[in-house]
């Protein structure tokens, strides 16, 4: 998905995430320090659709690309918007190692807050999902841009 680099660039730590109460107390357990952080919906972060309803048999059809649109015997009902990102859980946590020094670069493999990465031109928004970061002895510097990459289509 945009904003989400699979692999971590070589040199770089990799600084996992848990999510939800289990998760981040059974990190705990494990050794690791749990940089807890609120997981909060960003309004910065919609995607749009259109809903259309076939006129005899009743099937919806959800359009998130304004340029498919279905058949003369669909008839519109309506416009929406919704955040394409929901989670199950409220707080989440960077496992933060030992011997992690102030001033290291890091990957988080899995961005907590909601940084819009990339937009798409008809109205879609995506979160960055991983990136590099510097950890300044309280907390990460995430390394976003910082203006969004725009997609035409």
């Amino acid at each position: 998905m945009f904003g989400h680099q699979q692999n971590a660039p070589e040199g770089l730590r990799i600084i996992k995430t848990a999510r939800g109460q289990v998760a981040i107390n059974e990190a705990a357990e494990e050794g690791w320090f749990p940089l807890v952080k609120k997981v909060e919906p960003s309004p910065e972060l919609r995607n749009k659709y259109i809903c259309f309803q076939h006129l005899k048999r009743g099937q919806v059809e959800l359009i998130h690309d304004f340029r498919d649109m279905p058949p003369a015997d669909y008839q519109l009902l309506f416009y929406g918007e919704y955040y394409p990102n929901p989670q199950e859980h409220y707080i989440a946590a960077y496992l933060l190692p030992k011997n992690l020094k102030k001033g290291e670069g890091v990957w988080l493999e899995e961005v907590i807050g909601d940084i819009v990465a990339t937009s798409w031109n008809q109205g879609n928004t995506y979160r960055l999902e991983s990136a590099a970061a510097v950890w300044n002895g309280r907390d990460f510097d995430i390394e976003a841009p910082e203006e969004p990459t725009i997609f035409i289509g």
